[in-house]
């Protein structure tokens, strides 16, 4: 976005910004680690925030506001280093047994669904996805509005649009298309 790149790694507890083709990272979100990001036209960047929603940044990633209004609380996910190696963890597992649900289901603690993509189309609505759904905003991410919750046992892990607007989404090894 702007010449400027994000990146956020599993284990890094940051969210980075490089405006010098990676040679140099500066530290833009502290405490929080991302799963995806996307922009739109004006520039605004939006970051899916590991277990707790949605951010935009209109200012280059030097500030950033919750988006997450209309987003419900849901399954989040666990780090590597939060699940015993005895789990088999791997980041976007499909739920073959009662023991491997139990990963993602949430401890209790009131947190916003966890968001694993994100994606605009070339109307500028943002789309993104969670565990078996996916939602919309037409209003830069000030609402958000679910337009599909059937989409499997299993957390979308890509959303694409192609040159004719048909919209793909990849949840837990299957591809989902919409035209």
């Amino acid at each position: 976005v702007n010449n400027d790149l994000y990146a956020a790694g599993l284990n890094s507890n940051a969210v980075y910004k490089s405006s010098g083709n990676g040679n140099n990272w500066t530290k833009v979100i502290d405490e929080q680690t991302a799963n995806a990001f996307t922009f739109n036209s004006n520039g605004d960047v939006f970051a899916a925030i590991y277990n707790s929603g949605i951010y935009r940044s209109s200012n280059n990633g030097m500030s950033w506001i919750s988006v997450s209004s209309g987003l419900p609380a849901g399954p989040v996910l666990k780090l590597p280093n939060e699940v015993s190696t005895e789990q088999n963890f791997r980041r976007h597992h499909r739920f073959n047994t009662e023991q491997n649900k139990s990963i993602y289901k949430s401890t209790g603690i009131s947190s916003t669904v966890n968001i694993t993509a994100l994606s605009i189309d070339g109307h500028g609505t943002i789309y993104a996805g969670a565990y078996g759904e996916i939602y919309s905003s037409s209003d830069n991410g000030e609402e958000w509005t679910i337009i599909t919750n059937n989409l499997g046992n299993g957390w979308v892990t890509s959303l694409v649009f192609d040159a004719n607007n048909n919209f793909y989404a990849a949840v837990d090894g299957l591809v989902y298309r919409s035209t």
